[in-house]
């Protein structure tokens, strides 16, 4: 600045706010707070202190952005930038969060590694791996201990009892958490008939969601080949496995909505497939039908009586080609449609219970004969009146030669 030149009040506080803005943005302050005061109009104003020095905070819409119950005399870290209140030539601290105690550093580490790994790509969407729409096969890795898995299993025998669910048990919380998850991801991720993974826990405290936070978890989500979908706490928690699975839940139970479609939803759709070929194949008959007969009408209009019956073999003879093409490829889609139906159909639980039989789930999950059935096991056997639960006692291979 040149020492000769003078300024105004307005010029000066214009550049001591330009200084702020370029080097003071986006930063943390630990500090004690006092001298808190909520208006009506939702902001707060407070200050925050150590033992040598203070400085005056604002923190627009409190109300409507904190859940906090901040108070004096608590110890926080906030975070925002330092700005000019240029009317009075106040210096102030622009408070965008605030987070109490070992939560507020916690946070801080969060922004940071959140920022370095945003500015590394790696939550770009170009990156994102679309989900497929009609998974067969879906890996579930959350915690066997807590009512998450029941929950996502319950809706999804439900809505898509087509689908084969893979179910990984791993630690969703404390040390052992990230290194758990990461390694049932490799593992899954070598298994070339998984379509998609969820990664489900609860909802939870900041420190709880410490593993969904954790940098080699985050990159390991990323490299994975597989779809992720993780359902990690609740609406309004965010961590960074969100940030960088290809898609989000807002909660485990609508995880299991959105992961694969209802079971109706497809019956629908084969119907409209139906409707559609016969459609199709109508309108291709009447097509060449059309142009047959326009053939026709030339010849006749012509009227060589030596040439008419040369013309009308030729006719019949293409029209039979054409019959015989048509009823090939009514045959196929036929055959195509049928296929779906008796798919959809061996899927179809109610309709087997329907018919007299019993179906058997264990962890709520359909038995097959690929399942691995262990003595001492508990598993649940249904009809359309009545649900047993039994424990296997003895498991012997079927004599074939019956």
């Amino acid at each position: 600045m040149n020492s000769t030149t003078i300024y105004n009040v307005t010029q000066i506080n214009n550049r001591i706010d330009l200084l702020f803005d370029r080097e003071l943005r986006n930063i943390f302050i630990k500090g004690e707070i006092s001298s808190f005061k909520l208006y009506d109009s939702g902001h707060a104003y407070f200050t925050l202190k150590d033992s040598k020095s203070l400085i005056n905070c604002v923190y627009f819409n409190y109300k409507k952005n904190s859940t906090l119950n901040i108070r004096n005399n608590v110890e926080v870290v906030a975070y925002g930038d330092i700005g000019l209140y240029k009317q009075r030539g106040q210096m102030q601290f622009i408070v965008s969060n605030v987070h109490i105690g070992d939560a507020g550093l916690l946070w801080s580490e969060y922004l940071k590694l959140k920022n370095k790994l945003e500015k590394e790509g790696l939550f770009d969407l170009e990156y994102k791996k679309k989900i497929p729409p009609f998974p067969s096969r879906i890996a579930l890795i959350s915690s066997k201990k807590g009512s998450v898995i029941h929950d996502i299993v319950s809706i999804l025998s439900r809505r898509a009892p087509y689908l084969d669910i893979i179910v990984e048990n791993s630690f969703v919380q404390g040390e052992k958490a990230a290194i758990s998850i990461i390694d049932s991801l490799k593992k899954i991720d070598n298994d070339n008939n998984v379509d998609l993974i969820i990664i489900a826990r609860g909802g939870g405290s900041l420190e709880d969601m410490i593993p969904f936070n954790d940098e080699s978890l985050v990159r390991q989500i990323f490299k994975n080949s597989t779809p992720i979908i993780t359902a990690i706490g609740h609406e309004t928690d965010f961590t960074l496995a969100d940030f960088v699975s290809d898609r989000r839940a807002s909660t485990p139970s609508e995880a299991a909505e959105i992961c694969a479609p209802d079971i109706s939803y497809i019956y629908n759709m084969i119907n409209d497939y139906k409707v559609g070929i016969s459609n199709s194949f109508n309108k291709f008959i009447t097509q060449k039908k059309n142009i047959l007969d326009s053939y026709y009408l030339r010849i006749l209009s012509k009227n060589p009586k030596l040439s008419v019956q040369s013309y009308s073999d030729k006719l019949k003879f293409s029209s039979k080609i054409l019959l015989n093409i048509a009823n090939e490829r009514l045959k196929y889609y036929r055959y195509s449609i049928n296929q779906y139906d008796n798919k959809i159909s061996n899927y179809n639980v109610d309709a087997i219970k329907n018919r007299g039989f019993f179906i058997a789930r264990k962890d709520g999950k359909l038995i097959t004969s690929n399942d691995n059935i262990e003595i001492n096991d508990c598993i649940d056997i249904e009809s359309n009146d009545y649900i047993i639960r039994a424990k296997v006692n003895k498991i012997s291979e079927k004599d074939k030669r019956r």
